[in-house]
């Protein structure tokens, strides 16, 4: 899971592929890119009765929607401006104590 700011889909596409290049000192070649959505289409998308922001960490639904399990699958990439990494990183750590 990985979350940055882009002005859209075509940049975005590109902005990640080459930030994960340099990040991790691979060819741009070396990355695939896919499923990516804006944050107003996440949470729109999820039916939870839940805060805003930890709609954006769901990874399953059922009864009660799931989220991302950060001690076995890791704490998500944060690309993000440092008001937006401050607000990702309230509701992550709100959503992994549920």
């Amino acid at each position: 899971m990985v979350f940055f700011e882009a002005d859209d889909y075509a940049r975005a596409t590109k902005k990640i592929v080459r930030l994960l290049a340099e990040i991790w000192g691979c060819r741009e070649s070396f990355i695939g890119c896919w499923n990516l959505k804006d944050e107003h289409e996440l949470i729109l998308e999820s039916d939870a009765e839940t805060p805003r922001d930890w709609k954006l960490f769901e990874t399953g639904a059922g009864p009660a929607p799931a989220y991302i399990n950060v001690t076995e699958e890791g704490h998500p990439l944060f690309l993000v401006s440092p008001v937006n990494l401050q607000r990702l990183y309230r509701a992550l750590a709100e959503v992994s104590h549920e």
